[in-house]
């Protein structure tokens, strides 16, 4: 059964002090005062515990808050849910000694970074604590393995092998988890490369496509060598992913007035108007409109053909008939054609 009680226990002091590891450390006013202040049961309630335990349990009691004291330098710590039988042993002299251990304002697992948390306060018996001048009864706690904490009591690592080899451990894990933490980067790193590196390959099978693409366009008549290569990084430039499309691109009505709407990518759509451009050039062969195959013999015809496919002759005579009329009467020799039209008599 619990006890409360309000009387508080000195725990810690300003001033130098040295850790169990060996660590020493100037402790302030503003040190100790923060740590006071910053005391907060709802995130970590620093439990009273015998000896160092790795563990904190199991508890014998609790720390309901803490208070610093600037002219003596003293940080009390106010018990609470004390067990009657450990406040026995307390109140015999068989623990008689506290030390204070606290997780360092940097340590992964502090419940307030930047200040030093009283993590437990541990008892002690014929070991005395390291931080002298309190009053007996003070608390003291060992870290987990995987914590960054300073507990500060007196040792002697020639005289308590056990603690010795707790820090060569704690070191040894600290250590560990350095090694995996760079075998994780290096495996992320790989990944890295290799998602790059894929996705430049995509790239590339992207733009090959984009560039056919456009290469059909050109043999179609619809689009111009020159503007082939440009249009195809274009059009590779473009997001293809079906959430990339932002606006709805609607087709254009049909004569009854309808016509279907669909969200479609800036590259669909910059495609579907590509394929619907008239052709520019037409590549093919052909004689005059309507006349099936050229007959070179027939003067006529030739005449005729020469006319549709210079454009200065055009120019120069309204129709094909009126040039053709012009082709014979030059054979027959009653004109001649020049930068000017002369008729002999």
């Amino acid at each position: 059964m619990g006890t409360s009680s309000q009387t508080p226990i000195q725990i810690f002091r300003r001033g130098r002090q040295v850790a169990s590891d060996g660590t020493a450390r100037e402790f302030t006013d503003a040190d100790l005062a923060a740590t006071a202040a910053g005391y907060d049961p709802g995130l970590h309630q620093a439990p009273i515990v015998v000896g160092h335990p790795t563990t904190d349990a199991p508890a014998y009691g609790w720390v309901a808050g803490l208070a610093y004291s600037q002219p003596e330098g003293i940080l009390d710590a106010t018990p609470d849910q004390v067990d009657a039988q450990f406040a026995d042993l307390v109140r015999e002299g068989r623990l008689k000694y506290v030390s204070a251990s606290f997780w360092t304002p940097a340590a992964p697992t502090n419940p307030k970074p930047g200040i030093f948390y009283l993590r437990h306060v541990g008892f002690l018996g014929a070991q005395p604590p390291s931080v002298k001048g309190l009053r007996p009864a003070e608390f003291s706690d060992a870290d987990p393995a995987d914590t960054l904490t300073l507990t500060f009591v007196e040792h002697d690592p020639t005289e308590d092998p056990s603690m010795s080899e707790t820090v060569a451990e704690i070191a040894a894990r600290e250590a560990e988890l350095d090694k995996r933490a760079q075998e994780l980067a290096t495996r992320e790193q790989a990944v890295h490369e290799r998602e790059a590196a894929a996705a430049a390959q995509a790239a590339a099978i992207h733009h090959t496509e984009c560039a056919a693409f456009c290469e059909g366009l050109v043999a179609q008549g619809r689009l111009l060598p020159l503007d082939k290569a440009p249009l195809a990084t274009l059009l590779a430039s473009l997001p293809t992913q079906p959430e990339a499309a932002s606006l709805d691109y609607a087709e254009a009505p049909g004569p009854a007035g309808t016509g279907d709407s669909q969200a479609r990518t800036p590259a669909e759509y910059l495609r579907a108007l590509l394929a619907r451009l008239p052709v520019q050039v037409d590549y093919s062969e052909r004689s005059a409109p309507g006349a099936g195959t050229l007959d070179h013999a027939d003067p006529a015809a030739a005449a005729k053909a020469q006319w549709e496919r210079d454009p200065k002759l055009r120019a120069e005579f309204s129709s094909a008939e009126t040039y053709v009329a012009f082709a014979k009467a030059q054979a027959a020799g009653r004109v001649s054609f020049s930068n000017r039209l002369t008729t002999e008599d």
